[in-house]
């Protein structure tokens, strides 16, 4: 047996009673297919890099398993015909690896703390950079029919 982790995209506007039931049949379906769960976290709600089916932000959820092919198969089944859930994503961990460390801070992008997201601050839009260098001194022409011979 393996070692597995599936990270879930819940969509948030289904409401907690609906989250608990599709994590509930998550946990059984790995249960249920010779898997054991090793740890069970909830990373809340949280933006989305892009839109997915109209929704901004999702619930979720990750599950580090053990479990085998029919296992993964099962539960990816199971997250697939559920329209709660917005995305899902299965690996394989290597061995080895230590349990999973969600007790740092996240980046807050607000404010740039921690290494987020920020403008250029030298100034420079990718527009305002210069010009090629060409090492041949015939100009920016790419194609040698645009130039004059």
């Amino acid at each position: 047996m393996a070692f597995y982790e599936t990270t879930i995209a819940i969509d948030p506007e289904v409401g907690e009673a609906t989250t608990a039931e599709v994590l509930g049949r998550a946990r059984d379906m790995i249960g249920a297919n010779s898997g054991r769960i090793v740890q069970d976290v909830v990373w809340g709600p949280r933006e989305l890099a892009y839109a997915i089916r109209k929704r901004k932000k999702g619930t979720f959820h990750v599950f580090e398993f053990e479990g085998n092919g029919k296992t993964v198969s099962e539960l990816e089944r199971g997250l697939r015909i559920s329209e709660s859930v917005l995305r899902y994503l299965t690996i394989k961990v290597p061995e080895g690896r230590p349990p999973l460390d969600l007790t740092r801070p996240r980046r807050d992008y607000e404010s740039n703390e921690g290494g987020g997201r920020r403008d250029r601050s030298d100034g420079m839009d990718r527009d305002d950079r210069g010009g090629r260098d060409d090492s041949d001194g015939e100009g920016s022409g790419r194609y040698s029919r645009d130039r004059d011979d």
